[in-house]
């Protein structure tokens, strides 16, 4: 044998080597929680962290949702419906990702309860919208596993990161302080003017375009498309708790400005209609409550303060406000009513 073949041999048995112990050391470490749960205190990425609370963590109920979820409190869920929740809320959780996280959960089996945040202008798209969640840490194949072992964010911000905590302490484990995302006790921002001046800036700029009519248009066969090819796939013994979430009437009378209102009005009574032939699915309505008129309550046209949250989750454990096609027909009467209400209310202030 040459001596540049045995340098071939050493320095491929050096990397394989190398690589065997990158790739075991990632996973003794474990940053995140990919392949057990940890007592950590850090907390690493929501994007990165909850595929490994739904692998690993102990629940009965998921919580999914955006912004318009994030301030749910899920001791408060527990108490509220006896349970046991894992909350997974993200700022503009899109529909992709939605997707995504509840085929994981579906393939984990632990929840036998899901509470879903429906945020209708998410399911505006003419293109499915890109996940920030990696795909490699929700799908179940172990093949890509080498895709965690070898990131670049592990290596340089995470690996450094855990062996730092050795040395610094932090309130709590990571599965705590995960479960603690968006909790805010607080109504500081959330005030009338506050939301008027965001209302205000957000006003549209003459009709719709062509572009933004299509997204409108592409609502109903994007929610069909969630319901049919993921809602549809959980067995009948899971209960799917879908809400529609009480934007302001600032939010609505917006809508009015370009003639969208009657695409969500639309929106509404199908996913009443559609979701009706299901046992396993409860759609739970709080868009005409009569809060949403109370700009104190807001921070802008869409995001309330957490006391709607937690009213919400009371409503969960009563049939006040679930829909039929027949209430959610009333409630856009009294939408309509509202916008009515807020136009000649502030109408004149936000010209």
């Amino acid at each position: 044998m040459t001596a540049q073949k045995k340098w071939l041999i050493r320095f491929f048995a050096l990397l394989l080597a190398l690589c065997v112990l990158c790739a075991a050391t990632v996973a003794a470490v474990d940053p995140f929680c990919y392949y057990r749960l940890t007592d950590r205190p850090y907390f690493a990425n929501i994007f990165f962290f909850s595929p490994g609370m739904i692998r690993h963590s102990d629940y009965e109920t998921v919580l999914l949702g955006s912004s318009m979820a994030l301030h749910f409190d899920p001791d408060l869920i527990d108490e509220a419906l006896h349970t046991k929740t894992l909350k997974i809320c993200e700022n503009g959780m899109n529909v992709t990702e939605l997707k995504n996280l509840l085929a994981a959960c579906r393939c984990a089996g632990r929840a036998k309860r899901y509470l879903i945040c429906l945020d209708m202008d998410y399911y505006r798209f003419t293109e499915p919208p890109a996940s920030k969640y990696p795909v490699y840490l929700l799908n179940q194949t172990k093949l890509d596993d080498f895709k965690y072992w070898f990131n670049f964010d592990v290596w340089t911000k995470y690996l450094p990161l855990d062996a730092a905590s050795l040395v610094t302490k932090a309130e709590g484990t990571a599965a705590q302080r995960y479960r603690r995302i968006g909790l805010l006790k607080s109504t500081e921002g959330y005030n009338e003017e506050t939301a008027l001046h965001l209302i205000r800036l957000n006003r549209p700029n003459g009709s719709l375009s062509r572009q933004a009519r299509a997204e409108l248009e592409a609502m109903i066969p994007n929610f069909d498309e969630m319901l049919q090819e993921h809602l549809a796939k959980f067995d009948k013994d899971t209960q799917l708790v879908l809400f529609l979430p009480p934007m302001s009437a600032g939010r609505w009378y917006l809508y009015t400005l370009n003639d969208a209102t009657h695409y969500f009005y639309e929106m509404r009574e199908h996913i009443a209609e559609a979701v009706a032939p299901y046992d396993n699915i409860t759609l739970y309505d709080f868009q005409s409550c009569d809060f949403t008129n109370d700009l104190s309550l807001y921070r802008d046209a869409l995001h309330y303060n957490y006391t709607i949250n937690d009213y919400m989750t009371r409503e969960f454990a009563k049939p006040d406000h679930v829909a039929t096609p027949e209430t959610v027909k009333a409630a856009n009467r009294q939408i309509a009513e509202n916008i009515e209400r807020f136009a000649a209310q502030y109408g004149e202030r936000l010209k």
